[in-house]
């Protein structure tokens, strides 16, 4: 009798293991898979195979961005904050904590990025994400030498919820604040006013509705 499934996907069911795996151990991807080159993917590569791999090992500059009417969502949708009101605390290992208001955030230089959300094998959203890095906000505040993580912390309905970088991927840009997404402004369910965009990392990562920046 024939295997129920081709010996290919049964590799990549156990490769795919082997992700989740270093992912729950909280290993960064990127760290993961330094050694494995990036695959470059056509512009016609469909949603649900995008959704099939993993962030380090590919680059889909070529993809264009999914209409947000089609994005898929994760998480709480339906968090909502009174902007003039709303503050994003930078404390922890840095010589001056700051707080900064939406305005401010706004005013400083734009970084903006084309990359994929992932899901795995759920679904997988293209977007220009647009926003500002971390990294200067973390200088003006006097980070400290001795640091070498940032804990980001945001809202997941009624509880508080963290993501821990290494500070070597924010100081590459590789991990970013987010306030807009595909020329919009950030839709309450993708997280507004803030959301974090870490395009190493599945979008589990992408921690939404963003308050604080914690060095650690």
């Amino acid at each position: 009798m024939e295997s129920r499934f081709p010996r290919r996907t049964f590799i990549a069911r156990l490769a795919w293991a082997a992700v989740w795996a270093v992912a729950m151990a909280g290993v960064p991807l990127a760290k993961a898979w330094a050694a494995v080159k990036r695959r470059l993917l056509p512009a016609d590569t469909p949603r649900e195979a995008l959704a099939r791999m993993a962030p380090p090992v590919i680059d889909a500059g070529r993809i264009p961005p999914t209409p947000l009417a089609q994005f898929g969502v994760m998480g709480t949708d339906d968090q909502t904050v009174e902007i003039s009101r709303w503050r994003l605390e930078i404390a922890g290992k840095v010589a001056r904590p700051m707080q900064l208001t939406y305005a401010d955030l706004l005013a400083r230089p734009a970084v903006a990025r084309k990359l994929p959300l992932i899901c795995p094998f759920v679904f997988a959203n293209q977007g220009v994400w647009k926003g500002c890095a971390i990294w200067p906000l973390l200088q003006e505040a006097g980070v400290s030498d001795k640091a070498g993580e940032l804990v980001a912390t945001g809202s997941d309905g009624a509880n508080a919820a963290q993501r821990r970088f290494p500070l070597d991927e924010v100081r590459k840009g590789e991990v970013f604040l987010c306030y807009a997404v595909n020329g919009e402004t950030l839709p309450v369910k993708h997280g507004y006013p803030l959301r974090i965009v870490a395009g190493q990392e599945f979008g589990d990562k992408w921690l939404k509705y963003v308050f604080k920046l914690e060095v650690a």
